[in-house]
């Protein structure tokens, strides 16, 4: 069969041969014709039987080959419904036992790996804990409780089989967005390639995530990323370059460490949760230096007070809607802005929004931007519980008090406050602990 495949490579025929099965194909029906009928007399000359009651020799845009459906309309790889059929009833049967001998659970294992150029990696990242139980056994038929981690792949095949049993031909599809990711020592950062300037994502690790290896804390800034731009991404093709070769590792076929194992999982689960696509890339590592620096970068800005005082804050001036200055680390609301595009956040750039339309603003700004915070809740016509160090001598107390003595009308109420500072920032700040100064909470009300 070798010299016969050979001869018709030699005249163009598109053909693979596997054993005694083998397919050709031609993008112009005429031209395929005639190819069959080419490919037909040689084998017939060569001395060998055609099965043509087992054979398709009329031309098609779906054929079946070695057990899977080649779909050249779709462009996928197709597992046929009799063997998804088949399979599902393997995994609903050991989904009711619970206990299984490590034979069935390689009948699972392996049938979903046979299916890989149909499915997709997938299979990979989705069986690591079925095998981890066939090697975990002493007797190839003897029957133990299989684990949560096990039922949970088989629970996830058994909901998603049917909607993840075709694969695209083509290796990698049209690009849509391009996004570079890195994790330092502290923090994790990355942007998203767009035309009128990268939209970056970034923020810090906290102290048990710092503790973790790189590799994981490199798989933290995918998740983190993905989870910045839930809308952005939404229904995208991705390139993601990252300098971490395991990362492209991990996120195709899985790790053997359940800890990785159990973050790519979410990764994958924030992909299907928005139909997103992942195709990680390795460059080196001066090629991601953008990312790098952005990973690297410190904000002292990054601080919060404790609950117990804030609690004593909305106990006095009432339940805020919104912090306008936070990430998802020290937010004090569910609806936050942040500096730059972070897990859960509502808007980037707090000044860009509109702080009126009934909202009760907290607000922590930056000392930086105190005055202009107060400006810009005016100009929004807005309220709000405005927090600042008890600073007399400071650029913005004028804003706040023409004499020195009493506040502005503006200023309905103020609490003075010792609170115990958080510093998220991963390094040296004021705000942290208790610190040598007051601070004041203003209830502020420029809506008149």
């Amino acid at each position: 069969m070798r010299q016969l495949v050979k001869r018709w490579r030699s005249m163009g025929i598109k053909c693979a041969m596997y054993l005694d099965d083998g397919i050709i194909g031609n993008n112009s029906y005429n031209s395929l014709i005639t190819m069959r009928d080419l490919v037909l007399n040689d084998l017939q000359s060569a001395g060998l039987t055609v099965n043509f009651t087992k054979s398709s020799l009329v031309p098609g845009r779906t054929k079946t080959w070695l057990g899977f459906e080649i779909n050249t309309v779709d462009m996928n790889f197709e597992v046929p419904a009799s063997k998804i059929q088949k399979l599902l009833k393997l995994i609903s049967q050991a989904l009711e036992n619970e206990f299984l001998s490590a034979r069935e659970v390689s009948r699972i294992a392996g049938n979903l790996i046979s299916m890989a150029i149909a499915i997709g990696p997938l299979v990979y990242l989705l069986t690591k804990q079925m095998y981890k139980f066939i090697a975990s056994s002493f007797s190839w038929d003897k029957r133990r409780l299989i684990n949560f981690d096990v039922i949970q792949e088989l629970q996830f095949w058994q909901t998603n089989l049917k909607n993840v049993k075709a694969f695209r031909i083509k290796t990698k599809p049209e690009i849509t967005k391009i996004i570079f990711s890195d994790a330092s020592g502290t923090g994790y950062g990355g942007y998203v390639v767009e035309k009128l300037g990268n939209i970056i994502a970034k923020g810090n690790f906290c102290k048990q995530e710092i503790q973790t290896s790189s590799t994981f804390r490199e798989l933290l800034a995918v998740k983190y990323i993905l989870m910045s731009f839930p809308k952005l991404l939404e229904n995208e093709i991705i390139e993601w370059f990252t300098d971490n070769d395991n990362i492209c590792k991990i996120i195709s076929r899985g790790s053997t460490r359940q800890h990785l194992q159990n973050l790519a999982i979410e990764i994958f689960n924030l992909c299907l949760s928005h139909n997103v696509e992942i195709y990680p890339t390795w460059i080196p590592r001066d090629m991601n230096k953008t990312a790098d620096l952005i990973s690297k970068s410190m904000d002292t800005d990054n601080w919060s007070i404790d609950n117990e005082t804030f609690n004593h804050i909305i106990k006095n001036y009432g339940q805020i809607t919104i912090d306008r200055f936070s990430d998802n680390q020290n937010a004090k609301s569910t609806v936050f802005n942040s500096r730059e595009y972070c897990p859960g956040t509502s808007a980037v750039n707090a000044f860009s929004c509109n702080w009126g339309n009934n909202e009760f603003n907290w607000l922590c700004p930056p000392i930086s931007l105190v005055g202009k915070t107060i400006q810009h809740l005016k100009n929004c016509r807005g309220k709000g519980i405005l927090l600042v160090p008890l600073w007399p001598s400071s650029y913005y107390w004028p804003l706040l008090t023409s004499n020195g003595k009493e506040f502005e009308v503006f200023v309905k109420m103020f609490l003075v406050l010792d609170p115990y500072y958080i510093n998220y920032s991963n390094t040296k700040c004021i705000f942290d602990g208790f610190a040598g100064f007051y601070s004041v909470a203003l209830y502020i009300d420029m809506s008149q």
